[in-house]
């Protein structure tokens, strides 16, 4: 039985709306980059480049279709804090809910802004040894610098956005995400792919 509709933290029943693309008005208090209207950093990964072109479509298919889709900020936040970074990566900083599916659509595409690391040329500065690299992942993303932290993500460095939001004063997010997308591939007995 459904007693009342479910409203997570920091929204309003009364500003909740399904007539646009966002249910719920983000109210968040986090003093990070967004709230100086820099955009929203949003990440995604997976173990092959087709895999990863895979998940880019299912987010641009739930962005962009008639359904109801959480606020920007709650999705990326929850995809850059709830699952782990992979080889192949995407990251874009967006305004909006339809910039975002403009992007992951061109991305899709074309192919472009993103990273294979699969070679072993992640974090070719070595910054991930330093011990002064989270003080200074810190300071980009007090000033709002999510391009840089976008550039350093794509280029290998695994940074903690846990402790980026947290440090913040920004509180755990969870909204629900597309599940990683699963390609199929017909294998024959003697373990050779077969045609597709």
């Amino acid at each position: 039985m459904i007693l009342e509709e479910y409203f997570p933290a920091g929204t309003d029943a009364d500003t909740a709306t399904d007539a646009g693309h966002e249910i719920g008005a983000a109210t968040d208090t986090d003093p990070g980059p967004t709230a100086a209207g820099v955009g929203e950093l949003f990440v995604l990964s997976a173990p092959t480049p087709a895999h990863l072109a895979a998940t880019a479509r299912r987010f641009a298919e739930l962005l962009g279709g008639p359904g109801p889709v959480p606020p920007l900020g709650a999705l990326a936040r929850s995809l850059r804090t709830g699952r782990s970074a992979m080889d192949c990566r995407f990251a874009a900083v967006v305004g909006d809910t339809a910039e975002l599916v403009r992007v992951l659509e061109r991305f899709v595409r074309d192919g472009t802004p993103c990273a294979d690391l699969r070679d072993g040329g992640a974090d070719p500065l070595g910054l991930a040894g330093a011990p002064e690299t989270d003080r200074y992942l810190t300071a980009l993303w007090r000033a709002g610098r999510l391009h840089q932290l976008c550039g350093l993500w794509l280029s290998g460095l695994d940074v903690d956005w846990a402790a980026l939001e947290r440090a913040h004063g920004a509180g755990t997010v969870v909204v629900p995400l597309p599940a990683s997308a699963f390609l199929r591939v017909p294998l024959w007995l003697g373990g050779e792919e077969g045609p597709a």
